[in-house]
């Protein structure tokens, strides 16, 4: 699959609509943000509606790349009214990868408490750090030593499950996409047919993203030095916030690119 070419097309289809979908994502993310600042309600709020938040806003620039009418506020009543299908989607996802999310949680609740009771001992060995401590007990030495290495094998174990669950949910990524075509499917489909579509592309679907996230990684960087350097020179704060202004205005440019390119690959795997 030839990703520079997806990328070529999503830059041609986008042509004319750019501004457009800025400023829907520019609400999407504005909206989520006041959701999560509401008192008490606000985190339930925002978890509750992330889903077909997420839903509305694909659905939204699906529309908006197939060059159909669509409104800037489309993406929350799309999320009211297919509140329930976005759900089953995530929860059929959910099914699929639940074991790695058990695992991951049960590793760093592990490595939580190895870490916390290696750096108790560390702290209580400190006083006779040249003496060998009880061969029994929790500050001996070979229980320390033994607490360290628990630590890097469950480190590592934490990262090869990580690793796991993001190449494992990469075949569920089309889900939504595959949810605007096919609404009548059960979410359990839905998400297999995303499986099918990912199935040998899932190097290609991360391929193809990857110039977008260097280019946004380049811009953060280089506002960063050029930030620290007037931090240095002068205590002027208006260039400080002209750089951040700009930092996101680089986030809003490239977001849509990447919606339009993974529609755009959707369609071409499908």
């Amino acid at each position: 699959m030839n990703t520079a070419e997806i990328r070529h097309l999503a830059k041609e289809s986008i042509k004319g609509k750019h501004f457009k979908a800025c400023v829907i994502i520019l609400i999407y993310l504005l909206l989520t943000m006041l959701i999560a600042m509401v008192p008490i309600v606000g985190s339930i709020g925002s978890i509750v509606l992330s889903i077909p938040f997420s839903y509305g806003l694909v659905y939204t620039m699906i529309k908006l790349k197939r060059n159909e009418n669509v409104g800037y506020f489309d993406f929350v009543s799309t999320a009211f009214s297919n509140f329930g299908n976005a759900w089953k989607v995530a929860f059929s996802m959910l099914g699929k990868l639940w074991p790695y999310l058990l695992a991951y949680v049960l590793l760093v609740l592990v490595l939580t408490f190895s870490i916390a009771f290696f750096g108790t001992g560390i702290a209580i060995s400190q006083p006779t750090a040249n003496e060998l401590l009880n061969s029994n007990g929790f500050t001996s030495t070979p229980f320390l030593i033994a607490l360290f290495i628990t630590i890097i094998i469950f480190s590592i174990a934490c990262i090869v499950i990580y690793v796991l669950f993001i190449l494992k949910s990469l075949y569920y990524s089309l889900s939504y996409y595959v949810l605007y075509d096919n609404s009548s499917l059960t979410g359990k489909e839905i998400v297999e047919q995303s499986h099918t579509l990912m199935k040998g592309n899932r190097w290609n679907f991360v391929k193809m993203q990857i110039p977008y996230y260097l280019a946004y990684i380049g811009i953060v960087l280089l506002v960063s030095i050029l930030a620290g350097i007037i931090s240095i020179a002068s205590e002027t704060t208006l260039l400080m916030v002209l750089l951040y202004v700009f930092i996101y205005c680089a986030i809003l440019y490239i977001l849509p690119l990447i919606q339009f390119a993974i529609i755009e690959f959707y369609e071409k795997v499908k």
